[in-house]
């Protein structure tokens, strides 16, 4: 490496002491960077006498990321990737050597495990690398096996250049703190949700339409949502994250669940602006201190500072006195609004204890235990089933397309971006193949008329270097935003494919009408799979979405007075009809993006969010109605009120089948007219089931059972009036039109 920076007239350090008095853009930076690693890389390779450098180059494009430990944490998933899909290249062409069927079958199989676990991990690269560097191992090593040895020893040594490379530059050259970074995100994280804490706080009974306030909630989600991927590259650049892995770990579980919590928070005061909930919770404003203190001292110590305030245990109840005053479904909604910040409470104490650890502030010092990582239930997704079923049809019409037509020319190549693009399609489902046409084709375009009529006039690297940073930063440069990054790919990707940079340089028109001919089929097969065997187009898929969540709430709801059996196939199923109502708000944002402007009508971005946002907060319901459920003993509820409930359950479970099978079936107002009636005939056949239920010694842990149960009713009734409201945004038999 110092030969090539020393060729190149200048080291990395002095050109970063150099430009450090000019003001330069991080864009600029970053595509500065990559360029100039993929120089070093090539030269570096040349020099070796490596052959096919431009895996070393998909290493630096791929892996380049914001922090050197960012960088170094995916490359080390791509390395790790390849090793694996060494040993099963290895596996399967000794165990199937001359059987076509069974290895095919056999690699079918195993691509299908690994994209289903793609869809389950933050450390999803892992296992796209194991799978697409099979087939091109397999295809590409021929007959012999030592071929798939040679071949797995050069890509891992390539990739590894790439890596190592790209990390000595981005620490030499404006370095950026993978640890600084990701500190520094968690001490805005907690900030920003210090000020949501106040804000629902101070606006509660009121309508949370403030930009302002929306913002600040986008922003600590979106911070929440990029602290794992910060913590990978953290641990790996720094020695004191990596000693206290567990308990940042266990940090952003507690982030994330308590942006849930100050979320349901915020639903449940709204239903309070009628009452003087500091009248009638008379431990509210000391509670609300203590855990407005508690995010203080937390902010403080992520600042470095120890904390200067001794921290009290408090809790909430209802007064007796002035609750007898209130209708039970007030109380119930104030026993809702208590038990949610009293999450807010335990997660917040959970927080500061976890960091006054961290920070060794903590009056005793405990040994960090491995923090708890998500059992697997055992519970299906149908969407990591369905990219599965695609990916397995693509590949399969490609196989077909090569068995039965053998003189298909770069077959190989088209059986690798088969499976390496339909393995993509899982992170990006909404993308559709004519969206590909044009970046792919301009990109061939160019990178063919630069291997056609610029690289043979080279003399020497220095002149193929001066060609290859101008290319690799332009791309980096023009194509900086995270909306562009399908293209930015796309363009390293056919750069380094076709210009083919090797120890000995051959120039051949036919591969690159070859490797036209290989993405004009693949295009097709993507295009094909769009609509067969599954749908996905944005419009249906959302649609079918939709429906999911409905029937899954329908069946949550039916069941909700049905007794728990944790081992029995009645709770399986409730685990997984639990699972759709929590995941498919998120999974429609992708699937919400990709709507063409005509299925949406003059249905703006905004508008559909809400309708998501009415989702989420309907799937909270319907999970805080299953915990409530669950929790209930047996005697809880008095077998009058259980008839009343009955029928209001009956209501609302007519009310999702409606709606999974036409999403704006109902009315807003028709609807909140029709709720209020059958809740003030409830809340009377309540009030005297309630008032005569002393007679039945009906204890207070069981009355706080019928009113936790209450508000969970009361927040789901809510909650389908809200999406009734929103479902008016659009259009939805423009939706459903079939388009092609």
């Amino acid at each position: 490496m110092a030969t090539v920076c020393k060729n190149l007239g200048v080291s990395a350090q002095a050109f970063s002491n150099l430009t450090n008095g000019f003001s330069l853009s991080q864009r600029f930076k970053g595509a500065f960077k990559t360029a100039l690693a993929l120089v070093i890389t090539y030269g570096i390779a040349l020099s070796m006498g490596w052959k096919n450098p431009f895996w070393a180059a998909y290493a630096v494009a791929f892996c380049s990321l914001a922090t050197a430990g960012e960088s170094l944490h995916k490359g080390l998933l791509r390395v790790a990737g390849t090793f694996v899909a060494f040993f099963l290249t290895l596996a399967l062409i000794s165990l199937f050597p001359q059987d076509r069927w069974l290895f095919l079958g056999s690699l079918s199989l195993y691509l299908a495990f690994c994209n289903y676990m793609m869809g389950g991990t933050s450390r999803w690269y892992f296992w796209q690398v194991a799978a697409f560097t099979v087939p091109l191992l397999a295809f590409g090593a021929g007959p012999e096996v030592v071929n798939a040895f040679d071949k797995v020893v050069l890509r891992a040594q390539m990739t590894t250049l790439g890596i190592v490379v790209y990390s000595v530059v981005s620490v030499l050259l404006w370095p950026t703190s993978t640890r600084a970074l990701f500190e520094g995100t968690v001490e805005k994280l907690a900030a920003g949700q210090h000020n949501l804490f106040r804000s629902y706080f101070a606006q509660q009974g009121k309508k949370n339409d403030d930009d302002d306030l929306r913002g600040l909630r986008n922003q600590v989600v979106k911070g929440a949502g990029a602290l794992e991927d910060l913590l990978n590259g953290a641990e790996i650049e720094s020695l004191e994250v990596w000693e206290v892995r567990h308990a940042w770990r266990q940090c952003i579980r507690q982030f994330g669940e308590l942006n849930t919590r100050l979320d349901r928070w915020q639903h449940s005061l709204d239903k309070l602006h009628e009452l003087d909930v500091e009248r009638m919770v008379p431990g509210l404003p000391g509670y609300m201190a203590e855990i407005d203190t508690r995010f203080g001292q937390i902010e403080q110590m992520l600042s470095g500072s120890p904390p200067t305030a001794q921290l009290c245990e408090s809790s909430l109840r209802l007064d007796s006195k002035e609750g007898s005053q209130l209708s039970h479904f007030h109380r119930a909604a104030i026993v809702l609004a208590i038990n949610q910040l009293q999450e807010i409470g335990r997660l917040t104490q959970a927080l500061f204890n976890n960091i006054s650890s961290i920070r060794g502030f903590a009056t005793e010092q405990k040994t960090t235990s491995r923090a708890e990582r998500p059992r697997l239930s055992g519970t299906l997704d149908l969407d990591r089933i369905a990219s599965v079923v695609r990916m397995l049809s693509t590949l399969w019409l490609a196989l077909l397309i090569w068995i039965y037509l053998p003189d298909l020319p770069a077959y190989s190549v088209l059986l690798n971006l088969t499976v390496s693009i339909s393995l993509s399609l899982l992170i990006m489902p909404q993308v559709r193949a004519p969206s590909l046409v044009k970046p792919l084709f301009l990109s061939i375009l160019f990178a063919a008329v630069v291997h056609i009529f610029v690289m043979p006039r080279l003399d020497g690297f220095m002149a193929l270097a001066l060609l290859i940073f101008t290319v690799t930063f332009a791309l980096g440069y023009l194509y900086a935003q995270p909306h562009q990054k399908l293209s930015k790919i796309i363009g390293f990707a056919m750069f380094f494919l076709l210009t083919s940079v090797d120890t000995v340089q051959v120039y051949n028109f036919t591969k690159i009408a070859n490797i036209v001919l290989a993405f004009a089929l693949l295009l097709g097969l993507i295009a094909l799979t769009t609509y067969f065997p599954i749908s996905f187009q944005p419009e249906k898929r959302f649609l079918h979405l939709l429906r999911r969540f409905f029937r899954s709430g329908e069946y949550l709801v039916a069941t909700a007075s049905l007794p728990a059996n944790p081992w029995g196939l009645e709770s399986r199923r409730r685990a997984f009809h639990l699972h759709e109502v929590m995941t498919i708000p998120r999974k429609l944002a992708p699937w919400g993006g990709g709507l063409s402007r005509d299925a949406l009508d003059k249905t703006s971005p905004a508008q559909l969010q809400s309708i998501l946002n009415s989702l989420e907060t309907l799937g909270w319901h319907v999970q805080e109605l299953t915990a409530a459920r669950e929790e209930e003993s047996s005697n809880a509820v008095p077998h009058d009120l259980n008839n009343d409930l009955q029928a209001w359950r009956t209501s609302i479970e007519m009310l999702f089948a409606r709606f999974s099978s036409k999403p704006d079936a109902e009315d807003h107002a028709t609807l909140r007219k029709a709720l209020d009636g059958l809740l003030e005939r409830i809340e009377e056949g309540i009030e005297e089931t309630l008032d005569s239920a002393g007679s039945r010694n009906l204890t207070p842990e069981n009355e706080m059972n019928v009113y936790q149960l209450l508000g969970a009713y009361r927040g789901l009734s809510e909650a389908l009036v809200t999406y009734a409201r929103c479902a008016n945004y659009v259009n939805w038999p423009r939706l459903a039109e079939d388009r092609f």
